[in-house]
């Protein structure tokens, strides 16, 4: 490809008509000049495709990653596997399929910006040499996050480092800790209620249930004597392990309904037929 023709390509237009993805029809619809659309002939509010081809620039490089174009070796390995019916197929889309669906913009205007990306990114000794550069033809990308895989890993090790290494003084935990949780506060559910809410009086939840299992009336009668030292998180030396704490590590769990305070400490229900109690 030309400069002329990169330069020529960048000269196009497109209206924020053109544009189904709100956020980038909105900003050319307040901040574009007023041009005849190339792909519409429409007269609107719209961008240089040199610019757009910017913008997706910047938000694939936050959002979307490169693909391999080579299985890994867990994949080559199902592959040659004589008695595997596995079929490797690249992870992704095409990278014209991927801007286009990303800014839902209309097929050519995507091709036009996947061009003029490409040559941007173009060079001659990774050409040579046969590999891939960012936005070439026949490259494919991932959006950052359509996978848990890397949460996954991460979460892993995390465990791993709280349960052989630091436990109460970890950078790196409390890094990944505030990558997961940052912004938490202000985060709602898809119907509209918020992730973290205050208790107390005055609020929704005015009341906490904690339930506890006494063996002996003596126990019973002490704690009703003194709630605040017997119904509270349990000494450290006799902290059983459970789902947020390891053995050892006083925590207090609570309950916004009795019934489910009651559920924590029951029995444990075992299958019919099987030794113990039901």
């Amino acid at each position: 490809m030309t400069q002329e023709t990169t330069d020529q390509l960048k000269a196009k237009k497109l209206c924020h008509h053109c544009v189904g993805e709100d956020y980038l029809s909105t900003e050319i619809k307040a901040k574009g000049k007023r041009l005849k659309c190339s792909y519409c002939d429409r007269l609107a509010k719209a961008y240089r495709i040199g610019k757009v081809a910017e913008l997706v620039e910047a938000a694939f490089g936050r959002h979307y990653t490169l693909t391999s174009d080579q299985p890994d070796s867990w994949q080559y390995s199902l592959l040659s596997d004589k008695e595997s019916d596995y079929e490797w197929w690249r992870d992704g889309e095409p990278v014209v399929d991927a801007i286009m669906y990303a800014a839902d913009i209309p097929e050519a205007a995507a091709e036009d910006i996947q061009y003029i990306l490409e040559d941007q990114y173009y060079d001659s000794h990774i050409a040579k040499i046969g590999e891939e550069t960012e936005f070439c033809e026949g490259s494919y990308y991932e959006e950052v996050g359509a996978s848990g895989q890397a949460w996954q890993e991460e979460w892993h090790r995390f465990e791993k480092s709280l349960k052989t290494k630091a436990r109460f003084f970890s950078r790196t935990a409390a890094e990944h800790l505030a990558s997961v949780f940052n912004g938490i506060e202000n985060m709602c559910t898809h119907d509209g209620r918020p992730l973290v809410v205050d208790i107390g009086p005055g609020t929704q939840f005015e009341k906490i249930y904690r339930a506890r299992v006494f063996q002996a009336d003596k126990k019973l009668e002490d704690a009703i004597i003194r709630p605040d030292l017997h119904l509270g998180p349990p000494p450290a030396t006799v902290a059983r392990a459970g789902r947020m704490n390891a053995s050892g590590i006083s925590i207090f769990y609570g309950a916004n309904d009795p019934n489910v305070a009651i559920a924590e400490v029951r029995p444990p229900r075992r299958k019919s037929g099987s030794s113990g109690t039901v």
